[in-house]
C-alpha cells in the first residue's frame, strides 16, 4: 500500500458566511496574526499550499453550505473544494447521515 494523506476540512453551515473582518477583534492575541484578514488572503492562502502545514495535494474542502456569496466564491475558485448546497435556515435538514459519510469517504 501507498502511503496516502489527506487533512479533510468539513463546513456544516446552513447562513451565509460572515465577514472575515469581523472576527479581527474578539481573536485571542495568540493567533490574531495567524487570522486572514479577507477572502483574498484566505484564497491566496489556500491556493500557495501554505494552509497550516497541510500538504497542497493531500487537502480537501468539504462544504455543505448555502450557495450564497462567500460559499459559492470559495466553490467556484479554490482547488480541491467539494460544495454541497444546503439551504439557508434550514439546519442541513435535506442531507441524510449516509450521505454526508460518503461523501466524506470518497473525499479521502
Amino acid at each position: 500500500m501507498g502511503d496516502r494523506r489527506r487533512h479533510v476540512i468539513v463546513i456544516w453551515s446552513d447562513a451565509q458566511p460572515h465577514p472575515l473582518e469581523k472576527g479581527q477583534d474578539s481573536a485571542p492575541a495568540t493567533v490574531k496574526d495567524r487570522i486572514c484578514k479577507s477572502l483574498d488572503s484566505l484564497t491566496d492562502t489556500w491556493e500557495s499550499g501554505q494552509s497550516c502545514g497541510m500538504e497542497r495535494s493531500a487537502r480537501r474542502l468539504v462544504m455543505y453550505t448555502p450557495d450564497s456569496v462567500g460559499w459559492t466564491e470559495i466553490s467556484d475558485s479554490w482547488s480541491q473544494v467539494v460544495h454541497f448546497t444546503s439551504q439557508a435556515g434550514k439546519g442541513l435538514r435535506e442531507f441524510e447521515m449516509d450521505t454526508i459519510l460518503d461523501a466524506l469517504a470518497n473525499s479521502i
